[in-house]
């Protein structure tokens, strides 16, 4: 009988096991780290919507409504992010676009409407509320999920309405 003092190198068990537990912490760090990505995108286009809707107001602070205004305008006038840029269009973090167009809340051409497209389930939420605070209105594929003068959205309308479509998200953000 052989002494495990004179063994050397691993038994195939050995190896089996390591091999099985470096696969499953990469597993680990893969999906965190898509977890990640996906909330900086999110984070990322709450950000650029926030800013663009503030520059666009203050771009027409001394125009009566926004008439003018358009994505290519919202280009024209720098109000946009350049990253967000590509020719005349404006793409978000998924690659899908961001259109800005006047709307009317009681005047016409009072407000600033805002359609962005491709945006994932979760991102979707995320996006969604995170420019609360900035937008009058919110729809999801035409579902309203906050409505004018309320500040609240109830989580489970939400979470229908983003894992429903395609999620094109329509805001729309007063002059103010």
């Amino acid at each position: 009988m052989k002494s495990r003092k004179n063994q050397k190198g691993y038994v195939s068990t050995e190896v089996g096991i390591a091999v099985f537990i470096i696969g499953v912490l990469a597993l680990a760090g893969f999906l965190s780290s898509q977890f990640l990505v996906n909330d900086a995108n999110s984070s990322v286009t709450v950000g650029q919507t926030i800013d663009t809707v503030k520059n666009i107001r203050n771009k027409y602070r001394y125009q009566g409504d926004f008439t003018n205004l358009s994505t290519a305008e919202v280009i024209n006038l720098n109000a946009a992010p350049k990253t967000m840029i590509s020719g005349t269009t404006l793409l978000n973090s998924y690659g899908g676009t961001a259109d800005y167009t006047p709307t009317t809340c009681t005047n016409a051409n009072d407000c600033i409407q805002l359609v962005q497209t491709r945006l994932p389930s979760d991102a979707c939420m995320n996006y969604v509320n995170g420019i609360v605070e900035i937008s009058d209105t919110i729809d999801v594929e035409g579902n309203p999920v906050k409505e004018s003068g309320i500040y609240t959205i109830d989580q489970s309308t939400l979470s229908t309405a983003c894992a429903a479509a395609a999620n094109e998200v329509t805001s729309v953000h007063t002059k103010i």
